[in-house]
């Protein structure tokens, strides 16, 4: 996470607003995770595993390919299943989903599908589907929705309001400009904060001379 103040662009570095993530070689993925990938995905190619606490959980984010098939796998340290998600082709996405999404970018080309199943015990279900496209303006946004056409989240949304937010407030600017005592007498420092959910939170300060 950057912090950046003002014309000083001010660089600091603070811990993540979740867990850290810890990438992890194979060969010290544990043994109880490696079964449960194997029992499912029997010809798994791991390009790449991750480890982090969710809760009191320390949960395995493998990515891997199966038959060269783009797949990634949630896995408890005990071999829990949490979900896994396989790509899918665009022939195979179901019209609600491709409907939601052509309602809110037009246009726009799919990229990658990736169909991802919730795992609770010996059931399984579909939970979304993971969508990286090209917008008409030629922008890639990663859109998730549920199987009944949802959007449940959309990084083209938080972009839009990132730069949103980035404009500065003419309102306030052209007050400032018609009061010059106030200038002299009030330093104003606003400190914008994104985390790794690109999540933008603003805190001002007034220093008084």
């Amino acid at each position: 996470m950057r912090y950046f103040v003002g014309p000083l662009a001010l660089l600091l570095f603070i811990g993540p607003a979740s867990a850290q993530e810890e990438v992890v070689p194979q060969d010290k993925i544990p043994k109880a995770v490696m079964k449960a990938l194997l029992a499912k995905f029997p010809k798994a190619k791991i390009d790449k595993c991750t480890k982090a606490k969710e809760g009191d959980d320390i949960v395995y984010d493998i990515e891997f390919k199966q038959d060269g098939r783009k797949c990634e796998a949630d896995i408890k340290e005990n071999g829990v299943y949490i979900n896994y998600e396989q790509a899918i082709e665009a022939k195979d996405f179901p019209k609600v989903v491709r409907e939601a999404i052509d309602r809110k970018y037009a246009k726009a080309t799919l990229k990658e599908i990736m169909e991802e199943k919730e795992v609770k015990g010996t059931d399984e279900k579909i939970s979304a589907y993971e969508v990286v496209l090209v917008t008409a303006d030629n922008s890639e946004v990663e859109v998730r929705v549920s199987p009944e056409g949802k959007i449940l989240e959309d990084t083209g949304e938080k972009k839009a309001k990132i730069r949103s937010d980035s404009q500065p407030d003419s309102k306030s600017s052209g007050s400032n400009q018609n009061n010059p005592k106030r200038q002299r007498g009030t330093l104003s420092l606003t400190l914008r904060v994104f985390d790794s959910e690109t999540q933008t939170v603003h805190v001002k300060l007034l220093l008084n001379r």
